[in-house]
C-alpha cells in the first residue's frame, strides 16, 4: 500500500463498525432472497418444468409468462436496481465534477478524481442504465418471437381432469 502524500485527496471511508453493519445487512438480505427462491419459487418451477402444458396463469400459458420473465422481467428488475444505485451517484459526480462526490463514503481507500476523469466515471455510471434499458427493449422483442406450447401436441393425461389454473 502506498503512503498518501499531502496533495492527494482521499474519499471518506466507512468506519469498521459501519462496514460490518453493511456487510451483515447485505448477507441477511441475500439469505432471505435465497430462502424465498428455494422454498417458494423452486417448487412451483419444478412442477412447471415437468408438466408445462398443465399450468396456466390467468388463462395464458405459463410458458408465455416464463419467456416474459426471462427476457423482460429479470433484465428490468436488474435495470431498476442498477439505476437506483448508479444514477444518483453519477448525477452528483457529474454536477460536482468529482468522483466520488463529497460526503459519499467508500469501503476502501479511494483517491478522489476530479476534472475529465471524474466526468468520464460519472458518464459511465449514467450510461449503464441506458444500455440496460436497450437490453430490456431487445428482450421484449425476443420474448414475442419465442414459441408457445401447443397443448394438442402434449399429453393432457398427466394433468388430471383439468389444467392447473393459477389466479
Amino acid at each position: 500500500m502506498t503512503v498518501p502524500n499531502d496533495t492527494t485527496e482521499w474519499a471518506t471511508q466507512y468506519s469498521p463498525r459501519e462496514k460490518l453493519i453493511r456487510v451483515i445487512g447485505l448477507l441477511t438480505l441475500a439469505a432471505g432472497l435465497m430462502g424465498l427462491h428455494h422454498w417458494l419459487f423452486l417448487p412451483w418451477f419444478n412442477e412447471f418444468v415437468n408438466r408445462p402444458q398443465c399450468v396456466q396463469l390467468f388463462g395464458i400459458s405459463a410458458l408465455r409468462y416464463f419467456w416474459q420473465i426471462i427476457f423482460i422481467g429479470i433484465p428490468l428488475f436488474t435495470l431498476v436496481v442498477v439505476a437506483v444505485l448508479t444514477l444518483p451517484l453519477g448525477l452528483k459526480s457529474l454536477k460536482e465534477q468529482r468522483f466520488p462526490p463529497q460526503h459519499v463514503k467508500v469501503m476502501k481507500p479511494t483517491r478522489v478524481s476530479v476534472g475529465r476523469v471524474a466526468v468520464f466515471k460519472a458518464v459511465g455510471l449514467l450510461v449503464l442504465p441506458v444500455l440496460m434499458f436497450v437490453m430490456v427493449l431487445w428482450g421484449a422483442q425476443q420474448a414475442q418471437n419465442m414459441p408457445d406450447l401447443d397443448p394438442a401436441m402434449l399429453p393432457q393425461s398427466e394433468c388430471g381432469t383439468h389444467l392447473q389454473e393459477v389466479h
